[in-house]
């Protein structure tokens, strides 16, 4: 059962965020900012990356970046704060 919840909470805000207009509308000043940096060739390089890899960009950034790897635990602490305040 607690998977499932897990699951469901997981997938219910990647929905929500996922058909936001607002968020969707964010992502192009993103992209212009992150242009000088990179330049054109690295940000579509890696654009192409992520969209025909998924899985193996998702399990490089999972294994290197800490708040990637311990965001689970982030949440169940921030719920059990919440908890705290109404108990």
């Amino acid at each position: 059962m607690e998977r499932v919840s897990q699951l469901l909470r997981k997938n219910t805000a990647l929905a929500y965020l996922a058909y936001n207009v607002l968020t969707m509308g964010k992502q192009l000043p993103s992209v212009l900012l992150y242009l000088p940096d990179s330049g054109v060739k690295h940000l579509l390089g890696a654009s192409v990356e992520f969209a025909t890899s998924f899985g193996y960009v998702l399990q490089f950034v999972n294994e290197r970046d800490s708040q990637m790897k311990h965001r689970s635990i982030v949440r169940e602490i921030e719920e059990m704060r919440m908890q705290a305040k109404s108990g």
